[in-house]
């Protein structure tokens, strides 16, 4: 399911696994060693080695560097080092345990309050890290203002213990040193930019406030703000387009709201919010009044209970490069793991409601659960679940009673985990995302219980005895052969579109020599008007597959 992991030496670094690769870098997961034991977990961050004589992308690269260095902040992801390793450029960043905005926000509950509510902890943090960027001064304490210019989903990450980091200063601009880039470039995420940024005019922090409005509005409505089919599509919307309120399409949140967003969305960067902490300011004013925004403590235990799935994947992909089993995945006593809910305190008194929960984009949700240890007076019950999107909907659901067992319990348990699966499939989980724990886990990778023979059986003679037949001895297990080189995979498409490959999503195009293991692969395009496109690749070891760009 995941790239094999590397131990390669990189320097001073030993690159583990690979995290992620698009755009311009690739990213892995990595561990620095010293004397007495010492180790440290981070990620490395390598230009990616087609684009090393590439002068404008390697500056960019550098800039994201020194700039980085320079800062220091609670919301801000501290960057160690940047360095060159035989010619290629990388970064040694702090690692972070959790999702993005634009992976979390998804899948919160939409009620006018429980979304405003993370919405303003999670902007307010990411505010404060603004602010520091942009009060920026050199150590003789000349101003020396940075202006991120990138503000998006993506680069705003909540840990799991609910803090906000702004990542990604690639595209940033100290305001002191000038333009750096050919006249007309833009730097940035088109449906996030400031109308001065896509014309090209000088820019100032008021940028940063108006990606931050956006980011807003997106988070409470629920939909992308500026969608378009084309670039210059999404260039007329974001300079001319009347842009509606939230309250239009959200009417149970505060009427309030709509003057912070539409001050913040001001084409005219002389009307809007001179400061971010004046936007960040008003922001809370109007969560206040629906009980503020919600405490770090809440933010963590919604990130770990909405976005388990992802984080259960992440979690096993890091422990098996590191060579071990993370608890958090691993199964209980009898092969199981009780459900885990969002805990009361997430929400501060806001309930969730049931159903309302998106479990992320993941399509595919294979289920094996193995429920031993139901023995009762006289037999047993043994009951299993296999469930597939693509070869049985609605679930398949097998249960068998020995004499004396409690055959409707073990019908009830099976039929409630295939529902749950069936749900999660159509991207819904019931009971607040309280999906089964042993689905989440075993959708992550996990090993599907013990090879036959491995767990005893209870019978009954025909004396009605309870017999126990003789164990199977278990074949020691074969060394599993090396592992194949992962092979490499690019796809571009006009209109953008999101790829998903075997049920997991990738980002948007265009992709460009994504790591694959071997094998034949499943590949769905989804464009932003809901169009799709599905087809099959075959990753060979060590070749690059090319789908080239995809017409629609």
């Amino acid at each position: 399911m995941f790239p094999a992991p590397l131990s390669a030496r990189f320097g001073r670094y030993e690159l583990l696994t690979l995290l992620a690769c698009g755009g311009m870098a690739e990213v892995y997961l990595a561990r620095m060693t010293g004397v007495g034991g010492f180790a440290r977990q981070l990620v490395i961050k390598r230009i990616l080695p087609h684009l090393t004589g590439d002068p404008e992308f390697v500056e960019m690269f550098l800039n994201e560097g020194r700039i980085a260095a320079r800062l220091s902040h609670p919301n801000v992801c501290q960057v160690h080092e940047l360095g060159e390793v035989d010619g290629n450029l990388f970064l040694a960043m702090e690692y972070l345990d959790g999702l993005s905005w634009g992976e979390l926000s998804p899948l919160v509950p939409r009620d006018g309050v429980l979304e405003l509510r993370l919405a303003a902890a999670v902007i307010g943090q990411v505010c404060e890290g603004l602010r520091y960027a942009h009060e920026l001064r050199d150590v003789d304490g000349t101003a020396t203002p940075v202006v991120h210019r990138d503000v998006s989903p993506q680069n705003l990450m909540i840990t799991i213990d609910g803090v906000c980091k702004l990542v990604d200063f690639g595209v940033s601009k100290v305001l002191t040193e000038g333009s750096r880039t050919r006249t007309g470039m833009l730097k940035g995420k088109l449906p996030y930019m400031a109308p001065e940024q896509i014309r090209g005019e000088p820019i100032d922090p008021r940028a940063d406030v108006f990606s931050m409005g956006t980011v807003l509005w997106e988070a409470l409505v629920g939909e992308r703000l500026f969608r378009r089919d084309s670039d210059y599509q999404i260039w007329r919307a974001i300079t001319e387009e009347d842009i509606p309120t939230v309250t239009s399409r959200r009417p149970s949140l505060p009427a309030a709201i709509d003057a912070v967003i539409t001050r913040a969305l001001a084409r005219d960067a002389g009307e809007r919010y001179p400061t971010i902490r004046a936007f960040a300011g008003d922001l809370r004013e109007v969560a206040d009044r629906v009980g503020g925004p919600l405490e770090p403590r809440a933010v963590a235990e919604l990130v770990r209970t909405l976005g388990r799935v992802a984080l259960a994947e992440r979690a096993l992909k890091v422990s098996q490069a590191l060579g071990r089993v993370p608890p958090e995945v691993a199964p209980g006593p009898r092969g199981e793991k009780p459900p885990v809910a969002v805990p009361p305190s997430a929400t501060d008194g806001v309930q969730l409601r049931s159903g309302s929960v998106r479990l992320g984009r993941t399509r595919r949700a294979w289920g094996w659960i193995a429920l031993g240890g139901l023995a009762m007076a006289g037999g047993g019950v043994v009951a299993a679940v296999w469930t597939s999107a693509d070869n049985a909907p609605g679930g398949v659901v097998a249960a068998t009673a020995g004499p004396g067992g409690d055959a409707g319990a073990a019908v009830g348990m099976a039929a409630r985990v295939t529902e749950a699966v069936a749900t999660f499939d159509a991207g819904l989980t019931p009971d607040a995302a309280n999906l089964p724990a042993q689905v989440v886990a075993l959708d992550a990778g996990e090993p599907r219980g013990d090879p036959p023979g491995a767990v005893d059986s209870v019978g009954s003679g025909s004396d009605g005895a309870l017999r126990r037949p003789p164990r199977h001895r278990v074949q020691p297990r074969k060394p599993d052969p090396p592992a194949a080189l992962p092979g490499q995979y690019s796809v571009d498409s006009k209109p953008y579109a999101t790829i998903y490959i075997d049920g997991k999503s990738y980002g948007e195009t265009p992709l460009f020599k994504l790591a694959l293991p071997p094998g034949r692969h499943r590949v769905r395009a989804v464009t932003r008007d809901g169009a799709v496109q599905r087809f099959a690749i075959t990753i060979e070891p060590g070749k690059l597959v090319s789908s080239g760009t995809l017409a629609w």
